[in-house]
């Protein structure tokens, strides 16, 4: 067997793509990762999808998240894993359900958080967090989206509460 010794592994153009510590921790630079939150408050109307909007970016490595359509589009193909992380900060009427859900191309994947309120009303500062793994390829896109089904009203997601993070597992 052999033994490669190397604390630095660069690609053909100079660039480092793995570090190897001399107590063998692994670190990868130049891996692709995002975190975005809501720069201001926003209302999500009564039985209506709303892409969550998630325009303060907090870490973008790879520049494949863009704050301009609050919408991360892969720059490799492979597996992701996203996070979603929801509050409200208006009170709405009792009954009905709130979810915060992952779209891929335009499309629910998954809904990430959920909740019914059968008798309760969302309180102030309801938070609802969610995670989820998606294969992609770099013709896909992801966006976080949120909905309200209350007997009666609209519902707010806090400015600076509500992220969307995601990162290349590989």
């Amino acid at each position: 067997m052999s033994t490669l010794k190397v604390g630095t592994i660069q690609s053909t153009t100079a660039n480092t793509a793995m570090n190897i510590s001399t107590g063998g921790i692994i670190t990868y630079p130049n891996q692709i990762a995002f975190a975005a939150t809501s720069a201001t408050s926003q209302t999500i109307t009564n039985a209506t999808w709303t892409k969550v909007n998630l325009t303060n970016v907090e870490l973008n490595r790879g520049n494949a998240y863009s704050s301009v359509n609050s919408r991360f589009t892969p720059p490799v193909d492979g597996i992701y894993h996203f996070t979603t992380i929801g509050n409200f900060e208006t009170t709405t009427s009792p009954g009905g359900y709130i979810y915060f859900a992952i779209r891929k191309n335009g499309t629910v994947e998954l809904y990430t958080s959920g909740m019914r309120l059968t008798s309760q009303a969302i309180q102030d500062d309801t938070q609802l967090n969610g995670s989820y793994m998606l294969e992609l390829t770099t013709s896909d896109y992801v966006e976080m989206w949120g909905y309200i089904a209350a007997s009666s009203g609209t519902a707010s997601v806090r400015a600076s509460r509500n992220k969307f993070q995601g990162f290349l597992v590989g």
